[in-house]
Order: C-alpha cells, then structure tokens, then sequence
C-alpha cells in the first residue's frame, strides 16, 4: 500500500486535536450499479480538521458511453461531502438534470453498524469489521481504532476509529485507503443549502412523476425507463425507500 510508512508514523504520534489529515483511497465505482458491470476507478480524498471533514473523487477512467442515447450528467461517487461532527452535520453536493450542483443537508451517521469481533491486518493496520444495512444497501467496513476518528470515505462513519476499507456487498463500490499524511490545507463548510435530503429526494420523485406522465413508462425499485424515440433510465445509488 503506497505511503505506508506514513501511516505507521501517524499511528504513533497521532494528536486528535491538533493534527490535519489528509487521506486517500482508492474508488472503484460500478456506473451500472446492480444491472451489470461496467467498473470506473477514482481517486477519493478525505480532508480532516479536528471535528470537520470533506471528502470527493476524482475519476481516474472516463466514463464510455454504451450507445449514443446512453448520456452521463456526472457520476454521484463526483460528489462531495461535508461533515462537521461537532454540530451532528452533514452536507453533500447534488447534481439536477441540468447538471448543475446545489447542496444538501442529511442525518450524520444514520447507518447502524454492528461491530464483530473478527479482526485482520490491513498492509500492518490492526482493523476490525463492522456491517450496516444503509439505504438499500449492505455495506462492510474495516476500521482501525488505531486512529481514533470516527470519520471515513464518503457518508460512512461513526464508527470508533477510521475507516480503512469499504465496500458494498456486491462490490459496487469498493474504497481502499491508499496514503495518509499531515495537511496545511483549510476548507469552509457550504452555507449555501437547497434542500434537506427529504426535500431532495420529494424533488426527484415529482421529476420520475414528471417524466411517466409525459411518457410511456415503466418504473422498478429506484430505475425510471422511458421508452420513446429514445430512452431514458434514472438511476440513484442511495436507494429510494418505497
């Protein structure tokens, strides 16, 4: 794992309260969620400082159309995401179908994550396992109570030190950390807030109801197919409830 020996250093001179990180990971993102395979890999990076973080990706493969009609706006694992756990906040950017970006408030930390007792080393990291059901989705996560923040990739967090390795039970997603060092770099929480994320979601299911009564349609679980001259498919990888 690159830059290995900075995060055996860190582990033994870590200082909550002073210390600003800088973590990467490694992102692979399935762009055809649960339909097939189609894996992009991404460079994610998580900013710390004291009881805020923030964290994006940047897309390493570019994204390939399967067909002229097959139009990606921007893929959501682009998206950053804000968190102050000092204030039980957080934000993430969204994207509209015009492809402009506006912010979101959620719940820090919904997920309930059941903590095992199975441990393994991750490249010389002592981690341990915890799973949460989270939106549609099942998630594992290793953490290392090494490094007591309870931040990580993503949403995902809360648990009793960082999040080293993630990933859905398909493997979806999968994010593997990569490197970790002390940073200088500031950055400042959005005021700017659109919606909170019931808002959100109330927004995008007025837009599929949109599109079905202007259209033929048929919908399934969080995938909207208009089947016209054209078609159009919505997908969501935060799943909606029913």
């Amino acid at each position: 794992m690159k830059y290995i020996f900075l995060i055996l250093i860190l582990i033994g001179c870590y200082s909550q309260a002073q210390d600003k990180l800088k973590i990467e990971y490694q992102v692979k993102f399935n762009d055809q969620y649960d339909r097939g395979r189609q894996d992009r890999m991404h460079k994610g990076y998580l900013f710390i400082d004291n009881s805020r973080s923030r964290y994006y990706t940047i897309q390493e493969t570019k994204y390939v159309p399967k067909n002229e009609n097959d139009i990606m706006i921007m893929p959501d694992t682009g998206n950053q995401v804000f968190i102050n756990s000092e204030q039980g906040m957080l934000i993430s950017e969204e994207l509209n179908m015009k492809g402009n970006t506006y912010f979101v408030t959620d719940s820090l930390y919904p997920m309930k994550w059941e903590v095992s007792d199975e441990v393994k080393k991750i490249d010389s990291i002592s981690c341990i396992k915890a799973e949460s059901f989270f939106r549609g989705r099942k998630y594992i996560a290793w953490f290392t109570p090494d490094i007591p923040l309870s931040f990580g990739p993503w949403k995902m967090g809360g648990l009793p030190g960082l999040i080293v390795d993630l990933h859905d039970k398909d493997e979806n997603l999968v994010i593997r950390l990569t490197g970790i060092a002390r940073s200088s770099q500031s950055f400042i929480m959005p005021d700017e807030i659109k919606y909170s994320m019931e808002d959100h979601v109330a927004e995008i299911r007025k837009l599929i109801k949109r599109l079905k009564s202007n259209s033929r349609a048929g919908s399934s679980g969080d995938c909207l197919t208009c089947q016209q001259q054209s078609v159009i498919q919505f997908f969501t990888w935060e799943k909606f409830p029913e």
